[in-house]
């Protein structure tokens, strides 16, 4: 039974891999040029740039922890073998993203845009996508919140700050462009941190996380010297607005 919903695990995050791939081809094909805004704003770019940012302010905060004397106790991973960690991370990825994305966000707002706008499209919220306001910032500050205080128990306090960064990044990534979207970004973050602790490919890993964290510093740079930000051009409503056309209609956004 575990080995069947692993398989079915790794469907589901290989189907949205391929969507935000889809999604990418479809908007190159629609423009015909790669430097585009739309290909910038585009699901599958924000993922890694959100990724790449992520990773370099995990780095700095791990650096800062280290010269203050104080790191996340990782000891609790001592505990099980390398497949299961394996597993664990997998399952992470999507698992945590429903239990605090979904859960704290999604639902909240699809429940109260119905409230608003009493349309019974507005459960497509749950998907995510739906954009900025001033009610999703509320829910990603307390669902990321909720995400750093779970790390607690396992982590110890040095690592609720972190995953309370992490939470909002990925909160982002949510609300803006939806569940794939964040799922993707959560599994490979973890990946990451995986990858590191047990030693595979060690060399491998270092080079790729160190890849990661200078695209992330390039990220911010960029965003910094060209007066661009995440979310520029934003019209921040209160509650957001049912989609005109399902899911699709979110989704498609960008």
């Amino acid at each position: 039974a575990l080995q069947i919903y692993a398989v079915t695990l790794l469907c589901i995050e290989l189907i949205m891999f391929v969507y935000a791939i889809y999604r990418f081809v479809s908007i190159l094909h629609e423009t015909k040029d790669l430097s585009s805004e739309r290909i910038e704003r585009s699901g599958l770019t924000a993922m890694s740039s959100i990724l790449a940012v992520s990773l370099f302010a995990s780095v700095i905060y791990i650096l800062f922890t280290l010269y203050m004397g104080i790191s996340p106790d990782a000891s609790w991973l001592d505990k099980y073998p390398e497949e299961q960690l394996a597993f664990m991370f997998m399952n992470a990825g999507l698992m945590e993203e429903i239990t605090t994305r979904v859960l704290y966000i999604g639902v909240p707002a699809a429940v109260i845009s119905f409230i608003y706008y009493r349309k019974r499209s507005s459960v497509y919220c749950i998907l995510g996508g739906f954009g900025q306001t001033r009610l999703t910032w509320a829910l990603i500050l307390i669902s990321s919140l909720i995400f750093g205080l779970e790390h607690y128990e396992e982590w110890g306090w040095s690592k609720v700050l972190d995953a309370f960064i992490g939470g909002v990044l990925f909160g982002y990534l949510y609300t803006e462009y939806g569940l794939y979207a964040s799922v993707l970004a959560h599994m490979v973050n973890d990946t990451f941190v995986l990858v590191g602790y047990i030693g595979f490919g060690a060399s491998i890993e270092g080079f790729a996380m160190l890849g990661m964290v200078f695209l992330g510093a390039l990220t911010v740079l960029y965003w910094i010297l060209s007066g661009r930000r995440p979310l520029e051009n934003e019209e921040f409503g209160n509650v957001p607005e049912p989609p005109a056309e399902g899911h699709r209609g979110y989704w498609r956004r960008h």
